[in-house]
């Protein structure tokens, strides 16, 4: 329903109407009560939620999910699998114990894989991108999750929804960003979860991968949550320590609530 038009001007025509032809927008603007004629106080000029992007570059623009910043809780206590019959189970036949997974479902990672750090932001949103075939930061593509779930992978996945700036350098997961990108396109398990977001029910959707290194010891997991499309959140751990494993299979067995959608065959 937008009814935004555009009329061109000729040279002469914008000298009649004595206007000035500009090329970049100021930074703040005074705009004018419309009943009294006064000028109120100055405000910032930001594009409103969805309009910040050229359509004619990005028709996706705005439509990625932002890095979630409320709290999440998740209300699921228990696991929930279809079997064949279509009829729903709970327990240990729903969930296999991950500590006897076949090392197949188990991503091998290599250094090469691990960035360093210090790097620029841009060239870890880029690491990222790259993993879904796009090769630039104005590049964006709707990937399909198991089941079916669409999600718009773009760099405004790691672009504060206020600055316009990209941050990806949080709890060091920048080191490990291509790792959670292959967890989003190749998630050993995606889990529809009912949680909690500051007091309002939402649904989520959780996707789990494991890793290991070249030994092929288990060498960290990746847990990425898609909050209805709208807002996502990660949990990145690896780690070299030979205690580690257990204590990341601990956690991974709590990642795995509500209904599962999929599971690699």
């Amino acid at each position: 329903m937008c009814r935004c038009t555009v009329q061109s001007l000729s040279q002469r025509q914008v000298d009649a109407k004595g206007l000035e032809v500009e090329t970049s927008l100021p930074r703040l603007a005074e705009p004018l009560d419309p009943v009294s004629g006064r000028r109120l106080p100055a405000i910032p000029i930001a594009p409103d939620p969805g309009w910040a992007g050229n359509v004619g570059r990005d028709w996706l623009s705005g439509l990625a999910p932002r890095e979630l910043d409320g709290s999440l809780r998740t209300v699921a206590t228990q696991a929930v699998c279809r079997d064949g019959r279509g009829v729903f189970s709970a327990g240990g036949i729903c969930k296999p114990p991950l500590d006897q997974l076949d090392p197949r479902h188990i991503l091998r990672f290599s250094q090469k894989d691990i960035l360093p750090k210090g790097l620029k932001e841009e060239e870890y949103v880029r690491a990222f991108l790259g993993e879904f075939g796009l090769k630039g930061l104005d590049e964006a593509k709707v990937h399909t999750l198991p089941g079916g779930i669409p999600v718009v992978i773009s760099a405004e996945l790691f672009t504060h929804r206020t600055t316009g700036a990209l941050k990806v350098t949080k709890r060091g997961r920048e080191q490990y960003i291509k790792l959670l990108a292959r967890t989003i396109l190749n998630p050993f398990e995606v889990w529809h979860v009912p949680a909690d977001l500051v007091g309002r029910r939402i649904d989520m959707i959780r996707a789990i991968r494991l890793f290991q290194d070249g030994s092929g010891q288990i060498g960290g997991f990746a847990v990425w949550e898609m909050v209805t499309g709208r807002a996502w959140r990660e949990v990145t751990s690896f780690t070299p320590e030979p205690n580690a494993p257990p204590k990341m299979l601990r956690y991974l067995e709590n990642q795995r609530q509500g209904t599962l959608i999929f599971r690699e065959p």
